[in-house]
């Protein structure tokens, strides 16, 4: 199915990080301390895969319904269904064809098991960093998602198998006003928020997730000119990119690689002398360029946040954020990224 890749971007201290780089901190983070939770399960469970697709499921959805109710594409939900351990496609109480999606035995052991751990994590996270820590960081989020016009993903995910943007592009254009849509594909459901009562039961790493996927959206939507594509994933592909390059096996082939990056010619492949047998990826001076521009960009969108939700909010948001990964302590990657890995399931595999 896919897997959800860790990559690195700037150094620590070197400048402050940009706002997505302390969100996808925290969720992966928390991501690594909800799935750690020792409960036996007859497969290992992601979080990402609990979030979007055992969650949504729960005790029974109509299959035409499910990828609004996971806020997820149909691309994507279509190959996740077919884990016949897990999920169950039966007939419908209306008749007509009309099919419905639950879950089989296993599947409700592991969303049971799944919803016992997000209590276990948040005591370990007040206990960690301090409970009025953590509390703010809720309130900050909230305020952030309570403004979003949309209900977007409980994990961070792209738009199918082979497509890794958000919202898989612009075919339905974009709608202005008081509660602008994105421009998105056919498939991507918009779910519009029913005020901050859905956020009572959210627990903190959907938060998370909906503010670090709202702001994906924003970067690819400036994004669109790029030969590389316009995804999230081609700034976790220049992030592990440091000047002196990195190893090849550590660069996931993912659509963003294949299509752009190797392709266009902002990398080049050669022996790693340190290691004679393998490869290493360097950029080359447009792609030094581009790694520029990313970042730039990364923090054009930040400042928009700013100009758009106020300036006290957002400060709000990056000092809570920032209470949380600084507790955490050096070594986290700045970006998450899904790909497609068929057979695998969804998995949460850091790259480092």
């Amino acid at each position: 199915m896919a897997r959800t890749i860790a990559t690195t971007g700037r150094a620590e201290g070197a400048t402050p990080a940009n706002v997505s780089v302390l969100l996808s901190k925290a969720l992966l983070q928390y991501t690594r301390e909800w799935e750690s939770v020792d409960v036996a399960l007859p497969r290992p469970l992601s979080l990402l895969f609990w979030s979007n697709f055992l969650r949504p499921v729960g005790s029974g959805v109509r299959l035409r319904d499910v990828h609004r109710v996971a806020r997820v594409s149909r691309r994507a939900i279509r190959p996740t269904l077919q884990q016949a351990q897990l999920f169950l496609v039966t007939p419908g109480s209306g008749g007509r064809g009309e099919q419905e999606v639950c879950l089989t035995e296993h599947g409700r052991t592991a969303l049971n098991a799944g919803a016992a751990r997000f209590e276990m994590v948040d005591t370990a996270w007040r206990a960690r960093f301090g409970a009025n820590a953590v509390e703010l960081l809720r309130r900050a989020l909230e305020a952030f998602v309570g403004d979003l016009p949309l209900e977007l993903p409980h994990y961070p995910i792209g738009y199918g198998p082979a497509d890794e943007r958000i919202t898989g592009g612009s075919s339905v254009p974009a709608k202005a006003g008081p509660s602008p849509i994105p421009a998105h594909g056919q498939d991507w459901p918009v779910v519009r928020r029913d005020g901050m009562a859905s956020m009572s039961d959210m627990p903190l790493s959907a938060l998370l997730s909906q503010t670090l996927v709202a702001f994906s959206i924003d970067y690819e939507t400036r994004s669109q000119a790029w030969r590389t594509g316009n995804s999230m994933s081609v700034a976790a592909m220049l992030g592990l990119l440091v000047p002196d390059g990195a190893p090849a096996d550590l660069i996931p082939k993912t659509r963003a690689w294949t299509q752009g990056l190797e392709a266009s010619g902002f990398v080049t492949v050669e022996r790693d002398a340190m290691r004679p047998t393998k490869k290493r990826v360097a950029l080359t001076a447009e792609g030094a360029r581009l790694q520029a521009e990313n970042t730039a960009r990364l923090d054009e969108v930040e400042r928009d946040w700013r100009d758009r939700y106020g300036a006290e909010r957002l400060d709000a948001l990056r000092a809570a954020l920032e209470g949380i990964v600084h507790g955490i302590g050096v070594g986290l990657p700045d970006h998450l990224l899904v790909i497609f890995a068929p057979g695998t399931g969804f998995t949460i595999a850091p790259s480092r």
